[in-house]
């Protein structure tokens, strides 16, 4: 009888955990075709303001910057893509778990970011939010350096790597914000 009763706590404890975390799924995974944007899907943003700092002689000096475009595009995410700059992403958002609840979603993805001017194109860790009705809040990118809409707005924030409070250095990254606004391009 006390192993029955072992059993028995075994078994609900075991179900009760994935009671509680099956709103949660791999996102290497999973797909949810009903509401998340889809692959492929190529989104412009054209920056209206573009305003910063850059460091020069030890001090930061403020500057205006020129208003460049991003195209975004959503790519796989389930598979290690033949491109290596697809790898790193592929591989963080396989860790992930995507949460989906009636309320509330997060989705662990990879976009591709082209940036106007620049040569070399990155693929970017992103996680999209949705609200309730699995409406698009936003999607987030790297850490929060690019935070947009499809049909709305773009703000970047400067880098990581631009936040290095060492006053005495001889070069530092420029600190730039800038705010835009996007549209989905058709096909």
């Amino acid at each position: 009888m006390k192993h029955l009763s072992y059993l028995i706590i075994f078994f609900f404890s075991v179900n009760f955990q994935n009671f509680v975390y099956s709103e949660t799924f791999s996102s290497g995974q999973n797909f949810f075709d009903d509401f998340e944007i889809e692959m492929g899907e190529k989104i412009e943003c054209k920056i209206e303001d573009s305003i910063g700092f850059d460091w020069e002689n030890g001090k930061y000096v403020s500057k205006d910057f020129k208003s460049k475009s991003y195209l975004f595009e959503k790519v796989e995410h389930q598979e290690v893509l033949k491109a290596v700059n697809n790898m790193l992403c592929s591989a963080k958002v396989i860790r992930k778990k995507d949460a989906v609840y009636d309320s509330f979603a997060s989705l662990h993805r990879c976009y591709l970011i082209k940036r106007e001017g620049v040569d070399v194109d990155s693929v970017e860790y992103c996680e999209e939010f949705y609200g309730k009705n699995k409406k698009l809040k936003s999607v987030e990118c790297n850490k929060g350096q690019y935070v947009f809409h499809p049909e709305q707005m773009i703000l970047v924030s400067p880098t990581s790597a631009s936040k290095n409070p060492r006053k005495f250095e001889k070069y530092k990254d420029s600190f730039v914000i800038k705010h835009g606004s996007c549209r989905v391009m058709k096909y």
